[in-house]
């Protein structure tokens, strides 16, 4: 975990073939300063992220807003509860998180992909992959107090297969709209669901 203590950073691992297997790398801002997190950037030719340690995320505990996570991958797979996750437990919003895949993506078993703010707003996600994107037993979720953010799934050539998962968009004010970029997109007892509690 990489503490960047308020200030605004960015912390980048470059060109990888890299596992995460019961750990990872993150960005955590805390304290009594009002600081932005800092961003979290990995590009790698193969990445997988075995949890449910395993996990990319970025944080924030302050006024100030949580760090933004890219990552840039040829195939993309996690497994087993491996995350990637931006969240704010303060009165900051969570930082966005972006997954783009040359090949596929594949989350399986426990896997996630989420931003969310237990106080504020949460901040959108977007996954895209050229050949294709795969839930088994996974989600893809905003969640916050307040207002949650876009969730947006997108293939060039693949499909988009949910097979036990969720993808959602819940918000105690306005959710975030939900939306697919793709030629097909198939559900087995899956769920899509935008919810706002109390705005639209």
């Amino acid at each position: 975990t990489i503490d960047w203590r308020g200030q605004e950073q960015d912390f980048r691992t470059i060109r990888l073939d890299r596992t995460f297997r019961g750990t990872g790398i993150g960005s955590q801002s805390f304290g009594e300063g009002g600081g932005k997190g800092g961003n979290v950037t990995v590009e790698a030719d193969q990445l997988r992220i075995i949890g449910p340690r395993g996990t990319i995320s970025a944080s924030t505990t302050t006024s100030g807003d949580g760090g933004a996570i890219k990552v840039t991958a040829g195939d993309l797979r996690l497994e087993h509860g491996g995350n990637i996750n931006s969240s704010s437990l303060g009165s900051g919003q969570s930082g966005s998180v972006s997954v783009t895949a040359r090949g596929a993506i594949s989350l399986r078993d426990g896997a996630s992909i989420t931003t969310a703010a237990t106080q504020s707003t949460a901040n959108s996600i977007l996954v895209s992959a050229a050949e294709g994107i795969q839930l088994q037993q996974s989600q893809i979720t905003s969640q916050a107090a307040q207002d949650a953010g876009e969730l947006r799934l997108e293939t060039t050539r693949g499909n988009i297969h949910l097979r036990g998962s969720r993808v959602i968009s819940e918000a105690g004010n306005d959710g975030g709209n939900i939306r697919f970029n793709t030629s097909l997109v198939t559900l087995n007892a899956s769920q899509i669901n935008a919810n706002a509690i109390r705005g639209k």
